[in-house]
């Protein structure tokens, strides 16, 4: 990979580790607490926010408990139209100057990686998350060839985990698209500090690891 022609300074990356979305872990108290730390982290972001989930299901779940939240909330649909999406962008382009919008969008969607968030558009992003493949015959039959064909470790990592954080990649790379723009990036994951997954992130995503009000106040000196 290729280091990032982007200053390293406009950019903080942040880990926040209180968050673990494994499949054993969802549920009613995992999605308030998450949208509970969207609701007060945002509120320390000037302009507009985006938090990209792993799933639909994860970010209409985590949706439901944005009680609160001082940005108005923008949530992306299954099917999106060339003429919604730049809808979305038209909003975003007038909304942040009066608080901003948060954007609630899905990792391999319509709005994170099909739309090009420029002069700065979005000042924090939120990944949610590792977004994994769900379940299938043929996400199990890939794997398989691939571990039959590297081995099991090595396999497991072109099957099944280098896709995912290739996702989160495409993610986060959604509010730096100039030499001019600053953005705090959120990892809300704490299997992200696994070296098994840290491994794929480029050296300008590595992240900050903290938790609580320490993400606040690190979110709050940065602007």
């Amino acid at each position: 990979s290729y280091p990032s022609p982007f200053p390293r300074t406009n950019r903080l990356v942040l880990l926040e580790s209180g968050v673990r979305t494994a499949y054993m872990k969802r549920g009613e108290e995992m999605y308030r607490r998450i949208a509970e730390r969207l609701v007060s982290i945002s509120g320390r972001v000037p302009g507009n926010a985006a938090a990209f989930f792993p799933s639909y299901s994860m970010m209409n779940s985590v949706g439901e408990y944005m009680w609160g939240c001082p940005k108005s909330v923008i949530v992306e649909e299954r099917s999106m139209s060339k003429g919604d999406k730049d809808a979305i962008i038209g909003k975003l382009e007038t909304g942040r100057e009066r608080g901003g919008y948060l954007l609630l969008g899905v990792m391999g969607g319509s709005l994170s990686e099909g739309v090009d968030y420029r002069d700065n558009l979005l000042s924090c992003v939120f990944v949610i998350g590792i977004p994994f493949a769900p379940p299938s015959l043929e996400v199990q039959s890939l794997r398989d060839y691939f571990r039959g064909k590297f081995g099991y470790a090595l396999g497991e990592e072109y099957s099944y985990i280098y896709p995912a954080m290739n996702r989160i990649l495409q993610a986060a790379g959604r509010s730096i698209r100039s030499e001019r723009d600053r953005s705090v990036v959120i990892l809300m994951e704490e299997r992200l500090s696994n070296p098994r997954y840290l491994k794929f992130l480029p050296e300008e995503l590595r992240p900050v690891e903290l938790e609580g009000a320490a993400t606040e106040q690190a979110v709050s000196s940065f602007f």
